[in-house]
């Protein structure tokens, strides 16, 4: 009777445990991280993430002389924190726990009797080193592109309240969505339509001083792949019935959708504090 060691790898992971969770567990992942050596790629790769479920990945030598394929069923799941599976007459554990610098991933693996406990250990965290530079690597190009999206949609704003002030109409209805739903001050509260939209910058235009001011500050913008939203402090002065000049701070909200690479406007919300 042959004895077996657990041997254990670990490394920390600089992303959130969302992030490194997904990585760890979707096939097109796994078949960019899950790899010894730059001679060795995953050329496919399944998982049914549930207590059961099979996953396997097929690993192969780029120049196609040797392959095996690495699969087993999974014996445990607790998401985000735990994963035990069996392969063969072997098991493993990859526990993650996070923490202040990301997410400590630690593998626990029964050894094999082909290869040294030392040869294994080396292998087991080449691939675990793999894995932390590909969620950090795309940790760093997803905030690159929220970076980029974020300053194309500050742009947006600026260049929409310029066209404000200017009583640039052409200026104001670009980049709005021809569904935009605009909730605003004066009647009406609710607008659908590009039109109806537009429709309400005569309402404002009518009574508002001239020069028009129509400026932000303490502008913040979350923006994700493909929907973001923005929010702002605007002023404005207003000329009410009896021609008194009225001063007004008012907060804005923006919805946002990029359509076809571009940013649109989807949902645009003014109001003022209740009195």
């Amino acid at each position: 009777m042959t004895s077996t060691t657990k041997i254990t790898v670990e490394t920390t992971v600089a992303a959130p445990i969302e992030h490194v969770w997904r990585a760890y567990t979707t096939p097109d992942d796994i078949k960019q991280w899950n790899a010894a050596s730059d001679d060795w790629h995953t050329t496919s790769a399944t998982v049914d993430l549930r207590v059961g479920g099979a996953f396997s990945s097929r690993m192969e030598a780029k120049d196609g002389t040797m392959g095996f394929d690495f699969a087993g069923t999974y014996t445990k799941i607790v998401e985000h924190k735990l994963i035990e599976y069996s392969f063969g007459d072997r098991a493993a554990q990859v526990a993650f726990a996070t923490s202040s610098k990301g997410v400590k991933l630690r593998v626990t693996f029964d050894s094999e009797q082909t290869h040294s406990v030392e040869q294994q250990r080396q292998g087991w965290q080449a691939i675990l080193n793999n894995f932390a530079k590909h969620v950090e690597a795309g940790r760093r190009a997803a905030q690159a592109a929220t970076s980029a999206d974020e300053k194309e949609i500050s742009t947006l704003i600026e260049q929409w309240s310029k066209a404000v002030r200017d009583q640039n109409v052409e200026g104001i209805r670009a980049d709005h969505d021809p569904d935009i739903l605009m909730f605003d001050v004066p009647p009406p509260f609710l607008s659908q339509g590009l039109d109806a939209y537009m429709a309400t910058w005569d309402t404002f235009f009518a009574s508002s001083e001239k020069p028009v001011m129509f400026n932000f500050h303490d502008v913040r913008i979350t923006a994700s792949a493909d929907v973001a939203f923005a929010t702002a402090i605007g002023k404005c002065v207003n000329i009410d019935h009896s021609g008194r000049r009225e001063p007004l701070e008012f907060r804005l909200t923006m919805g946002l959708r990029k359509v076809s690479g571009r940013w649109r406007v989807t949902h645009e919300h003014h109001s003022l504090p209740a009195i």
